[in-house]
């Protein structure tokens, strides 16, 4: 009895990779023609290959901006969360801050990526006050960061 369970263990557990290895290999394939592409490039220039274009774009904009200046990345869209987060990274250690639109942005109601009280992007104190520079992130239009003339 008990072998049989080793057995039948065994049987599957082979099954299972035996079914797995025809769609795992040309994945793994991939990734090895993409490391071998990537050993010759840059740092910068890997971002860019992994990262997609926006990666470029959000460089473009940290080179445009003085170095202390302040940052208000207003979000168009949900769809530019992602961009605009990692664009806020590109930027330090600039003071970047995040609103969901324009609506949020006027009332000085920062973005909350992790919906908690205590989450570490939990606004302290008062809103802060507007930005040296105002950049529309959308991703869905490019350039995706775009630096916005607020009167």
């Amino acid at each position: 009895m008990v072998r049989t369970r080793s057995v039948l263990k065994i049987t599957l557990i082979v099954a299972c990779l035996a079914m797995s290895v025809p769609y795992g290999i040309p994945v793994y394939v991939d990734r090895l023609r993409l490391a071998w592409a990537l050993r010759q490039l840059s740092m910068d220039e890997r971002k860019v290959v992994l990262f997609a274009p926006w990666y470029q774009e959000a460089v473009a904009l940290d080179h445009e901006l003085p170095a202390g200046s302040t940052v208000d990345f207003v979000m168009a869209k949900p769809a530019a969360r992602d961009i605009a987060v990692l664009g806020g990274a590109v930027l330090q250690p600039r003071d970047v801050r995040f609103f969901d639109g324009w609506e949020a942005w006027r009332l000085r109601r920062r973005a909350a990526f992790l919906r908690d009280d205590l989450a570490v992007n939990a606004a302290s104190g008062p809103p802060p006050t507007p930005a040296a520079t105002v950049v529309l992130v959308d991703a869905e239009v490019i350039p995706r960061f775009r630096v916005i003339r607020v009167p």
